[in-house]
């Protein structure tokens, strides 16, 4: 089985650029952009289906952490796991 790993976009910059949808009137778009470029999120590794293992093992190794959550097909989170190294 091939797995795919994609990167999630959490920062809300990729919804921005796309819409053509009007903000309301209480805030613009600059305004959005401008707030959302404050925020600092790193990437993370999204699969569907089995966890890479390698790749597991390697993050667990060097960050001594590692947190998988499960989703539902709506996307609402339903699982965590974190698994710690001593």
């Amino acid at each position: 089985m091939k797995i795919k790993i994609l990167k999630q976009d959490f920062g809300g910059q990729g919804q921005i650029d796309t819409t053509s949808q009007s903000m309301g009137n209480w805030v613009s778009r600059e305004q959005i952009l401008s707030e959302l470029s404050e925020i600092k999120i790193e990437p993370v590794a999204v699969s569907r289906g089995e966890i890479p293992l390698e790749q597991a093992n390697n993050i667990l190794r060097k960050n001594r952490t590692l947190t998988v959550i499960g989703f539902d097909v709506l996307q609402i989170p339903r699982h965590k796991i974190t698994f710690h190294l001593r």
